[in-house]
């Protein structure tokens, strides 16, 4: 199943220091390249109906 929205990947050529996301996230996460958080949850209370129909 492919997900409907993915990372998109900025050229930091391009977008200078405004870039936020320049690298493959899977890639910083293997290289331990992220932010050591607890945890980071979230909700939104009418998510699933664009699912749902």
């Amino acid at each position: 199943v492919d997900p409907p929205f993915k990372p998109t990947i900025e050229n930091q050529r391009t977008a200078g220091n405004r870039a936020f996301l320049t690298k493959c996230t899977l890639s910083k996460y293997r290289s331990g390249e992220f932010n050591r958080v607890p945890y980071i949850t979230g909700f939104t209370e009418k998510e699933t109906i664009a699912y749902a129909g």
